[in-house]
């Protein structure tokens, strides 16, 4: 934040897949998704612009050592649709043809610096009272019962 102080996320990322390019090495995040609907690129602007999963796991990979190339989610209920962001110089290198139709090139230092800034809000929210970090009813935490549910990770049993 502006005075220093550094939030901190607890998570995992499902998968991460490695690459070569010469001496470097990249990763690109792969993320299993449940859901009975499609992933269709609507949802993935909202992950990329609205949500904090995949800058999250691209930042993740960025203090791993490794050159964030990627981030895809794949969908394993319905016919197995795979959608996600590459950074346009390393599209060849993660894909050795041309990029599936649902893969979005964009560069992902932008897609990083962007969730970095969302998240630095939301932990100020957090730290000046405006957004509970830890509500006292663990039934609002849930997917379309709070807007920080990608970021936040209360620990329901701890509540009780």
């Amino acid at each position: 934040l502006a005075d220093g102080v550094e939030g901190g996320i607890k998570g995992r990322v499902d998968r991460v897949e490695l690459r070569r390019s010469g001496e470097q090495r990249l990763g690109v995040a792969v993320d299993f998704k449940y859901s009975s609907k499609p992933y269709l690129p609507t949802r993935l602007e909202e992950a990329l612009t609205e949500e904090y999963q995949a800058s999250a796991y691209l930042l993740a990979m960025k203090q791993w050592g490794l050159r964030p190339a990627a981030m895809e989610f794949h969908n394993l209920r319905v016919d197995a649709r795979r959608i996600g962001v590459v950074d346009p110089p390393l599209a060849g290198e993660v894909f050795h043809s041309k990029p599936a139709k649902n893969q979005a090139i964009l560069p992902v230092a932008d897609i990083m610096a962007d969730g970095l800034r969302r998240m630095a809000e939301t932990i100020a929210k957090i730290r000046d009272g405006f957004i509970e970090a830890a509500p006292k009813n663990s039934e609002y935490c849930r997917k379309g019962g709070c807007e920080f549910y990608d970021l936040c990770r209360v620990e329901k049993w701890r509540l009780n």
